[in-house]
C-alpha cells in the first residue's frame, strides 16, 4: 500500500483502526517512537539550509506555488472555490508541516507582488490621465 498519496486525514484514520488489532505490547512499541522535529537554523543564509530542506524540494515547492496561483488568479470570476480548494488539496496532502509553511509563506509574498504590481500600474495610469489633461 502506497501512503504517499494520502493526506494527513486519511493516514490519521487508518492508524486508529490499525490500533485497535494491536495488543498493550505493541502499543507501548509504538507510543515510545520518536518522530524527528523540524528545527529551523535562523542563523542559515539559505532558506534550504535554515529550513532543512534540499534545494530539489524548495525548487518543487516554488514550482507548484506558481502553479496554483496561475490557477487562481487566471480563473474567470465567478469559479467556484471548489476548484480551488481542490488543487490546493492534491498539492497540500503531499507536503511535511515544513513545506506547507513554506507554500504558504510563497503564496502571501507572491500575492503581495501581484498586488503592489497592479497598484503601480494604476498609478501610473492616473498619472497619465493627470499629465495629459
Amino acid at each position: 500500500m502506497n501512503l504517499d498519496s494520502l493526506s494527513h486525514e486519511e493516514l490519521v484514520g487508518i492508524l486508529q483502526k490499525t490500533l485497535k488489532y494491536l495488543g498493550p505490547k505493541e502499543l507501548e512499541e509504538i507510543a515510545t517512537i520518536k518522530t524527528r522535529r523540524v528545527v529551523v537554523d535562523h542563523t542559515k543564509k539559505k532558506v534550504s539550509d535554515a529550513l532543512s530542506l534540499s534545494d530539489e524540494v524548495i525548487s518543487d515547492i516554488s514550482n507548484k506555488t506558481r502553479e496554483f496561483l496561475g490557477v487562481v488568479l487566471t480563473a474567470p470570476i465567478g469559479s467556484p472555490r471548489s476548484v480551488y480548494v481542490e488543487k490546493l488539496h492534491n498539492i497540500w496532502k503531499k507536503f511535511s508541516s515544513i513545506e506547507k509553511a513554506l507554500f504558504t509563506v510563497l503564496i502571501i509574498e507572491n500575492l503581495f507582488k501581484v498586488m503592489m504590481t497592479s497598484l503601480y500600474q494604476r498609478l501610473d495610469e492616473k498619472k497619465d490621465e493627470i499629465t495629459t489633461h
